[in-house]
């Protein structure tokens, strides 16, 4: 009897943990979920780039994140000062995906500007583009070469039409032998789609004489009518002559293209920009399937044209067949590429179907005409039988039948399991214990109305656009401050000069709430007078602004003592700056 008895309340204590542990870890969840909810922002556009510091020649990949419900008013905003170059776009996990590659045209700072959808704005980018150390205020003469090295540019045609490839090579020879492999600073390609360069090697006679030769190819795409001049490319490299090492600086002579504009007559109406030489297939996986199964439609568009402006071609769909998703990828095979595109289809109705011809126009170059492909029409068998998906991942087909007494079997399973132990019910044991109730939820309780405090706060704060701007700017000022006295110490001329021009930019923009950031020095000053700052302070930050450029953006380096004198003279105006709001205030 005692035996059962120690039985027992062992059984009953292992209960009261078990029953415990669930408690808690229901409490939890609860508490993490309001918290979640608290903290919740409905981020409905999200816009990043993966380096914000680049040297001219260099590109940035950008991505935009939007919320599918909105993805339909979305537009990228205008950048005069980039070349853009759209790669890709993907819908996941309900956000619309676009992938951009930037090229700026030249250096300096520029914006990323915000984009707006609706109610919904992102933050604006700040980007820097520095020119290379070896280009900056023509520090190198420049050569056109000589018999034993020299250097070219070409293409491979001199007229195309609007969005026709063309391609852009870069040749360098020499008889002598190099140091190193030669360095090269290709044109920036304005009013062009660019590929990534290709680069090879090899040795060519040359009048009886054997030359290294060095080559960059690119395909370009041209994006507007008219005369267009490519700049000169730059090759500098090191050869060995005579004994000696002799660095050569060579530059080629620019390429001028005519670009020719595409006729208006006989333009198909699906036709979205693709000029050259393109064929199209489609195929599904299979050919029989069930009502409600995904039926997967392949469409390849492969061609030698500027696979970028090839956009999904429409499909003429009965209503017995839906259209759901469509994604794609591309592959690059050399000259010509391949855009694969995926459709996701679902059969509603039993029967023999046909997915209809596809067509897709472009513009062919040889003939001078508009020319129209299409696809060959798909018959397939859709089977009257439901489309299952079992719990544990097995895929099934079967009628409402079957799935009826399925489930009549399981029940049955289930309730022939018999409990052999009944134990005692201790929910009220874990109400009714109300210090070990009041230690558990206690914290959960504090800190949810800590959390509801912090998020009112937020909240009222967000309320005042203006002040939430001007609080913003402040800190991001007294950031770059920071980063630039940390600059002094590892004696890094351009990383200061590049804090210290957007901390005094911020600060204004912290006082005033304007957009300093992106504001030439003449409009700066005349906003700056407009808001009655004193005269002397606008001339010290005009000095200010004006060392910064010239430092970052030519090869003249400052002394240490300089720099330490202008992180100072930055304090000092702030510190100006502060009375001088407060003055315009009173």
């Amino acid at each position: 009897m005692k035996e059962k008895l120690k039985i027992s309340k062992l059984v009953q204590e292992r209960e009261i943990g078990k029953m415990l542990k669930e408690k808690i870890i229901f409490i939890s969840v609860l508490f993490l979920l309001f918290v979640q909810f608290l903290f919740a922002e409905n981020v409905m556009i999200e816009v990043s780039v993966d380096k914000r510091d680049i040297v001219l020649g260099n590109s940035i990949k950008l991505m935009v994140e939007i919320d599918s419900r909105i993805a339909n008013d979305y537009e990228l905003p205008k950048m005069p000062d980039f070349i853009v170059e759209q790669k890709k776009g993907y819908l996941k996990n309900g956000k619309q995906t676009y992938v951009y590659m930037l090229s700026p045209k030249t250096a300096g700072y520029f914006t990323i500007p915000e984009i707006k959808i609706l109610d919904n704005v992102s933050k604006p980018i700040d980007i820097r583009v520095k020119e290379p150390d070896d280009y900056r205020m023509g520090k190198i003469k420049y050569t056109e070469g000589n018999s034993g090295i020299f250097t070219k540019a070409r293409t491979d045609v001199t007229s195309v039409y609007v969005n026709q490839q063309l391609i852009y090579t870069l040749e360098f020879y020499t008889k002598f032998d190099l140091a190193s492999n030669p360095n090269y600073t290709l044109p920036m390609f304005q009013d062009f789609w660019k590929s990534k360069p290709k680069i090879k090697s090899g040795y060519r006679l040359i009048n009886g004489e054997n030359y290294f030769t060095f080559s960059v190819s690119a395909q370009l795409y041209p994006m507007k009518e008219g005369k267009i001049v490519i700049d000169p490319a730059f090759v500098s490299a090191i050869s060995l002559e005579g004994g000696k090492q002799v660095k050569r600086n060579l530059k080629t002579s620019s390429v001028e293209v005519k670009v020719y504009p595409l006729p208006e007559t006989g333009k198909p109406d699906n036709f979205s920009g693709a000029v050259g030489r393109y064929k199209i297939s489609s195929y599904v996986d299979k050919h029989t399937f069930m009502i409600k199964e995904p039926i997967n439609l392949y469409v390849a568009i492969t061609g030698d044209g500027n696979i970028n402006s090839v956009v999904e071609p429409e499909i003429d769909l009965n209503e017995d067949i839906q259209k759901y998703a469509t994604t794609y990828k591309v592959k690059d095979d050399g000259w010509q590429s391949t855009k694969t595109f995926k459709y996701v289809l679902l059969p509603l109705i039993e029967g023999q179907k046909i997915i209809p011809e596809i067509t897709f126009s472009y513009f062919s170059p040889d003939s001078k005409n508009y020319v129209t492909i299409k696809t060959r029409k798909i018959d397939i068998n859709i089977k009257n039988t439901e489309y299952i998906k079992k719990n544990n991942g097995n895929i099934t087909f079967g009628d409402d039948e079957n799935i009826e007494q399925s489930q009549k079997q399981n029940s049955k399973e289930i309730s022939e399991i018999e409990t052999n132990i009944k134990l005692k019910n201790y929910n009220f044991y874990f109400l009714n214990n109300k210090i070990l109730l009041l230690c558990i939820l206690a914290p959960f309780l504090i800190l949810m109305i800590l959390s509801l405090i912090y998020r009112l706060r937020i909240i009222y704060i967000n309320k005042d656009k203006i002040k939430l701007n001007k609080q913003n700017s402040y800190m991001q000022s007294v950031k770059y401050l920071k980063e630039a006295e940390e600059y002094i110490s590892k004696n890094d001329q351009d990383n200061f000069y590049y804090a210290i021009n957007l901390s005094v930019r911020l600060y204004l923009q912290s006082k005033i709430n304007m957009d300093y950031v992106n504001m030439l020095k003449c409009d700066l000053k005349a906003s700056l007078k407009k808001n009655k700052i004193d005269e002397n302070i606008i001339i010290d930050i005009e000095k200010i602004l004006t060392d910064c450029e010239l430092f970052m953006f030519s090869s003249i380096k400052s002394t240490t003592d300089y720099i330490k004198q202008t992180y100072s003279n930055v304090k000092c105006v702030f510190e100006k700056l502060d009375k001088a709001y407060e003055k315009n205030i009173n």
